[in-house]
């Protein structure tokens, strides 16, 4: 039933939800082929040297299989787990690797599967980073006379006059400052008049490309900033992790937009990309 007073954004239940914002920060790895691995300075686990139980070092793939084949078997424990094992207790492997860091974060999986109201909640849960137009702005780009790519923030500070956008912390600020800053910017130079419009192009997408991103708008009550959710970047989480910071939600996305989002990220996943089909013959 779509909320009466046409809100995009409602208060959460206790349980999870398909659409559920949360506002803390989080790493969004990226994956890798580089297997480095880290452990303690014996090969157990990194679970012993984040416990402060011994130190700890990063391992190379081979560096790590040679170590523990050394090892006399007596002195193997059940920390010395093979690469990539689960230890008996279920923690992962940890590995550095290059991530992101997120401040805002919305749950995709359907609410059936996590809210462990009507079956078994499942174990994972995808979700999606949401991208605050702050965090738009601080992507490099390619801009005309300049020597290297520049992020539309620093851009816009290094060539706007009075450019007020360099004192401003807040997301939700951010937002209708950075928009009254483009908008109200008219150079004289045609290159910079080209500039502007990367950046104008760059910010119509984030706001209202309907393929590869959700927009989501500002809303001080719910303390949500300008925003676009990313479908480019899926990333699966435990719910158990998720359950332990429920105080972090700040919002869930409202009927109908929340069944729109679905169906826009179910059809960015599974569109398919064919060739132009033959035109039919003339009928007669």
């Amino acid at each position: 039933m779509v909320d009466p007073t046409g809100t995009l954004y409602c208060n959460v239940a206790k349980h999870l939800e398909q659409g559920d914002i949360f506002a803390t920060d989080f790493i969004m790895p990226i994956a890798s082929q580089s297997q480095r691995i880290f452990r303690s300075v014996s090969a157990q686990h990194g679970q012993v040297a984040l416990s402060g139980a011994e130190d700890g070092r990063v391992f190379a793939r081979d560096e790590l299989d040679k170590a523990l084949a050394k090892l006399p078997e007596g002195q193997k424990t059940e920390m010395h787990t093979a690469p990539f094992t689960l230890t008996v207790d279920g923690h992962p492997e940890l590995v550095v690797t290059h991530a992101e860091l997120k401040k805002y974060f919305v749950i995709a999986t359907q609410t059936c599967d996590i809210s462990g109201l009507d079956k078994a909640q499942l174990s994972v849960a995808i979700v999606l980073p949401i991208n605050t137009l702050q965090d738009e702005c601080r992507r490099p780009l390619p801009f005309r006379n300049e020597s290297a790519r520049m992020s539309i923030h620093d851009f816009l500070l290094k060539n706007v006059p009075n450019c007020t956008l360099r004192d401003v912390s807040s997301p939700y600020e951010y937002g209708t400052r950075l928009l009254d800053t483009v908008t109200g910017w008219s150079p004289d130079d045609q290159h910079q008049r080209e500039n502007r419009n990367i950046i104008k192009k760059v910010l119509e997408r984030a706001r209202k490309s309907t393929t590869s991103v959700f927009y989501l708008h500002e809303d001080s009550d719910f303390n949500m900033p300008e925003s676009v959710i990313d479908f480019t970047s899926a990333y699966t989480v435990t719910t158990d992790s998720l359950a332990r910071i429920l105080t972090k939600r700040i919002a869930r996305i409202n009927n109908p937009w929340r069944e729109h989002f679905a169906h826009s990220f179910a059809n960015f996943i599974g569109r398919v990309a064919v060739p132009a089909l033959p035109q039919p013959k003339p009928l007669g």
